[in-house]
């Protein structure tokens, strides 16, 4: 008995005809970017600082350098970020 109930609801399922939905998707492609070329202004304009003596106010001198050639440079990135 159980089988039998089995297999019609298998039958059942079996005999319904298969439903086929279509959606329709918008699919949209990304073309490549485009870059655009570096000004050679932006890679000028900052100076390594020369390498420090032995004293401590020498080593701060090259330091604070440092602070500024590294301010300089983040600016020349920040530059070149802004191209976009």
């Amino acid at each position: 008995m159980r089988f039998a109930v089995i297999f019609l609801l298998l039958a059942g399922c079996a005999a319904a005809p298969p439903r086929v939905e279509t959606v329709e998707k918008v699919v949209t492609v990304a073309s490549p970017p485009v870059f655009q070329p570096i000004p050679p202004a932006l890679f000028t304009g900052c100076t390594a600082p020369i390498p420090a003596g032995p004293t401590n106010g020498d080593l701060l001198i090259h330091d604070h350098a440092e602070a500024d050639y590294a301010a300089c440079l983040q600016n020349l990135l920040d530059g070149i970020k802004a191209l976009k």
